[in-house]
């Protein structure tokens, strides 16, 4: 089982309070940790989207 995670831009201090949160959940249930499940991009729905789109890694939208 993997969990990704998108965030901002990692200069941002929202960035790396998210980023640490997803990097403890990881290790406090014991998934290992895979860069390639990590994506930054600026939170424009429509930049994003075509990050996601032509990016390699592969994500899984859930909907809360």
């Amino acid at each position: 089982r993997k969990i990704g995670f998108i965030g901002g831009h990692p200069k941002q201090i929202a960035y790396s309070k998210r980023y640490s949160g997803y990097y403890a959940a990881l290790h406090r249930f014991g998934l290992e940790y895979d860069p390639a499940t990590v994506l930054s991009s600026c939170w424009d729905e429509d930049h994003l989207a075509d990050e996601i789109k032509k990016s390699s890694k592969k994500f899984v939208v859930l909907e809360m």
